[in-house]
């Protein structure tokens, strides 16, 4: 069954660009799309970078999961799978609009760590309403919004920004 993953949100193609952005994500997201693998079984292949990557995949519904029963396991393990096999891209922007999800998604780390660790600080543990945020650090909409989708920690829940922690 060919699923697809439509994108018509410039914030959105940050999903895809940082999938695959290293060497890591990408072994994580290949062996996600060959078969259901587990957070223990992509630790044992890739160590913590690679259980970092897989919770990404998680954060932006580009794997699903299920629960299964794991040989010599007393309890079932989290596994995951690549949702889609195809994507679709459909926008329609400004120049300056996708300049700007550019930026945030090739923005070197340290820099990017600054600024969303203090979207992480404003969200704490409850959540921040996105106007505030943005009112607060002077940002653009679609510039926010790019800083969560790149986030592997912030996620949007309706016009809220909370931390991430796994559905």
């Amino acid at each position: 069954m060919t699923r697809i993953k439509v994108i018509n949100d410039p914030p959105d193609l940050i999903t895809i660009f940082r999938a695959v952005d290293t060497d890591v994500k990408k072994k994580v997201f290949k062996d996600c799309g060959e078969a259901w693998v587990t957070a223990d079984e992509i630790r044992e292949r890739y160590g913590d970078e690679g259980v970092e990557a897989l919770y990404y995949f998680e954060k932006t519904k580009l794997v699903d999961t299920k629960w299964q029963v794991v040989e010599g396991e007393a309890t079932p393990k989290k596994a995951y799978h690549t949702f889609y096999t195809a994507v679709h891209i459909n926008i329609q922007t400004s120049l300056a609009e996708i300049s700007e999800v550019m930026n945030i998604a090739l923005m070197p780390q340290d820099k990017y760590d600054e600024i969303e660790g203090k979207v992480a600080e404003m969200a704490g543990d409850k959540g921040v309403y996105v106007g505030d945020v943005a009112e607060k650090l002077g940002l653009e909409a679609v510039t926010l919004k790019s800083i969560v989708r790149r986030s592997p920690r912030l996620i949007y829940r309706g016009h809220r920004i909370e931390p991430f922690k796994g559905e």
